[in-house]
């Protein structure tokens, strides 16, 4: 059951429900109900890194700018410690590294056109 969009007889319950620190996320194929992600952000059902996103950095969602732009201030000593972890450490330092401007700036978000069966447009 999707906490973000409950079958009707169980709206009632999911609105008297209180979450603190975990948003509950279905994962999978879109429908699939037998896997769920206790997020400590609010993320939709089903979800799935950005199209725009330029490749595995973090988590895939919104915070990768913000962190990415924390590795980048890292200095020398820092850098050669990450790189000392493990290899998704080392991989993702040279992917954020090497990411040009355009690409960069492209992880702050995407301006999305409305759907016109979605809103009012008028």
């Amino acid at each position: 059951m999707s906490f973000t969009d409950p079958p009707e007889i169980y709206r009632i319950a999911v609105s008297a429900c209180c979450n603190e620190g975990a948003w509950p996320v279905l994962l999978g194929e879109q429908g699939d109900q037998t896997a769920m992600l206790a997020s400590p952000i609010i993320l939709p059902d089903y979800p799935q890194v950005a199209a725009e996103s330029p490749g595995d950095f973090f988590d895939g969602t919104v915070i990768d700018e913000m962190l990415m732009l924390r590795v980048l201030t890292l200095t020398d000593d820092e850098k050669r410690a990450m790189a000392s972890v493990d290899e998704r450490a080392r991989a993702l330092l040279a992917r954020t590294e090497s990411l040009d401007q355009q690409r960069f700036a492209g992880l702050h978000g995407a301006m999305c056109r409305p759907v016109k069966e979605t809103f009012d447009v008028r």
